[in-house]
């Protein structure tokens, strides 16, 4: 609504000298109102009118006040509203006769019905006997209210927020017409008893709508004044699990709620294999350290798989399983994990040169023919892996 035109409350008769000279005290004021707010502007001409040419320069007449009313002494008058509200400027400003002085002022008003009552303190002064000291009132009306404002505000694990931006959207429709989809914050004036529609509310990843928050206004209805539609929200919490492939953990899993910059600390419990060292908990490409910062944005249960790096083989033993009449059955021990290759090596005690045989990992057996038995032999083994090569001569 714009501004209503300047409207004369009362041109009122405060003071004369003899025939010759009338001061008068003209109040106007002009009002808008925005939902429930409602603004006044309010206008004082403190002037005089004379018969004769008077040459009297402009005396203080009167001035504003705050809030309270006053009776002042000297040159004050002050002027106040009953209803509360509170003046744009402060007291004791004092105008000129003959000068027009505007104040701004706004109060709270939801129906739109009734008045708000204004007072103007008129004092004698040391210069000045006015005939008619003292208070002024008048009723100023009270806009009707036309329009209606709809607000949409949001609540995440129990605190209030200005909008359900990061965590939800929805969709707004006032007076049948679509006024935003998919959208996180929502504030407008509408005509005052429009229909309004707040549907398909949508949780974004990591979170969960859990209904209107309490003392929200529907999520449908009329606006026949400012509804407040506040909708809860909360973020999700999730499990990370922990296997230690083939090891042993003894911690325990983690959980976590949904941050979509955030972090949380793996735990640092380290788990445990043979011939192995932990290099880390991996997940889908990337690989953690144990306590190190893992996202939060998964939104979901997570299982982090432990890495392994293997030593370097150790205790490597040759051992003699079975034997023929010129064979051998043999196999090599050893402590390690991920052995990629075994090489067992015998010669006759006798020669300088080791011949040697590749031993299958998986089945960890050579059978050896053709030896002379009547011989002695001597064996090595050596044993390899990601880590490095070990030989049973260490």
């Amino acid at each position: 609504m714009a501004w209503s035109s300047d409207i004369l409350v009362a041109s009122q008769h405060v003071n004369s000298f003899g025939d010759y000279s009338r001061f008068y005290l003209d109040t106007y004021y002009s009002y808008n109102r925005d939902g429930d707010t409602v603004y006044y502007k309010l206008k004082l001409n403190f002037y005089y009118m004379n018969t004769y040419k008077y040459g009297g320069s402009g005396t203080y007449g009167w001035n504003i006040g705050a809030t309270t009313k006053f009776n002042g002494s000297g040159e004050s008058s002050y002027q106040y509203f009953t209803s509360g509200g509170t003046w744009s400027s402060g007291a004791n400003q004092k105008t000129k006769i003959g000068t027009t002085k505007e104040y701004s002022y706004s109060i709270t008003n939801t129906t739109g019905t009734g008045t708000v009552q204004c007072g103007v303190y008129v004092n004698n002064t040391d210069k000045w006997s006015f005939d008619n000291p003292g208070w002024y009132y008048y009723n100023l009306a009270i806009p009707p209210l036309n329009t209606a404002t709809l607000d949409l505000n949001g609540q995440l694990d129990g605190t209030n927020t200005g909008s359900i931006e990061g965590y939800g959207t929805v969709n707004v429709t006032v007076g049948g017409v679509n006024k935003g989809q998919g959208v996180a914050d929502y504030y407008a004036s509408h005509t005052i008893n429009s229909s309004y529609v707040i549907d398909a509310i949508t949780p974004l990843k990591g979170h969960t709508y859990n209904g209107p928050a309490s003392g929200s206004d529907a999520l449908s209805g009329t606006l026949n004044g400012n509804k407040n539609v506040r909708l809860s929200f909360t973020t999700n919490t999730y499990t990370i699990y922990y296997d230690a492939n083939g090891g042993t953990y003894s911690g325990s899993s983690t959980s976590y709620k949904y941050n979509a910059s955030g972090t949380v600390s793996l735990s640092s419990t380290l788990p445990t294999k043979s011939y192995a060292s932990f290099s880390g908990w991996r997940y889908e490409n990337t690989t953690y350290p144990a306590g190190g910062s893992f996202p939060a944005n998964k939104a979901m249960d997570v299982t982090v798989v432990a890495v392994w790096s293997p030593v370097v083989p150790t205790n490597i033993k040759v051992n003699c399983l079975t034997r023929t009449v010129n064979s051998l059955a043999m196999q090599v021990t050893y402590n390690a994990i991920e052995v990629t290759n075994i090489k067992l090596y015998y010669k006759r005690s006798q020669d300088d040169n080791y011949n040697y045989v590749e031993i299958d990992p998986t089945v960890n057996m050579v059978i050896l023919n053709n030896l002379d038995m009547d011989t002695n032999y001597d064996f090595y083994a050596e044993v390899t892996n990601a880590a490095g090569t070990g030989s049973s001569l260490d």
